[in-house]
């Protein structure tokens, strides 16, 4: 855990520079794609029955901190690096969700903290996060309640599906700006 959140503060200037400099309908197709691609490949690695693909080491923890600190800045998505990290590793279900609530609450926080120093937020954007707090705070009780029920393999699809959703979200929000300026 101490690793990972190290590696995503040391992503966070990365993903602030990326913000400012980078077109953020490329930076969508780009990440989009690859979180569909990743999630393909862990699917089919499941349904073939394989073992874990790597064993959990102290780069790898640090890496992928470092993607998801970059992610996290650049989209607000700090999850899918993680996320496929620990499906790839093996981790429990109970320790996966764990970790990631654990790592959340810290990274977010820090991104909120370095966008308000650093960039700003725009007022339409708190507003959304008012709006959308309820919701949140709603989706967490009932995940909870839901988390505490799932097995390995059910937890597995969960992961997969939400890896998938953020992918395709991520593309198709994308997709649909090109289309609409193009």
């Amino acid at each position: 855990m101490a690793r990972l959140v190290v590696g995503g503060l040391a992503g966070l200037p990365l993903g602030l520079l990326a913000f400012r400099h980078a077109d953020p309908t490329v930076v969508r197709v780009v990440v989009g794609a690859t979180i569909l691609a990743l999630a393909g490949l862990l699917a089919a690695m499941r349904r073939r029955g394989a073992r874990p693909a790597l064993a959990p080491r102290p780069g790898g923890d640090l890496a992928t901190g470092i993607v998801s600190g970059i992610m996290s800045a650049l989209l607000g998505m700090a999850g899918p690096p993680v996320v496929a990290y620990l499906l790839l590793t093996g981790a429990p279900p109970r320790a996966a969700r764990a970790t990631l609530l654990a790592f959340f609450a810290l990274t977010y926080a820090a991104t909120l903290l370095s966008h308000i120093t650093g960039i700003g937020v725009p007022r339409d954007t708190w507003s959304a996060a008012a709006l959308l707090l309820p919701v949140a705070l709603l989706g967490g009780l009932i995940g909870r309640r839901l988390g505490d029920r799932l097995g390995g393999e059910a937890y597995a699809v969960l992961a997969l599906l939400l890896l998938t959703a953020a992918g395709a979200y991520a593309l198709v929000t994308a997709l649909r700006e090109i289309i609409a300026t193009g």
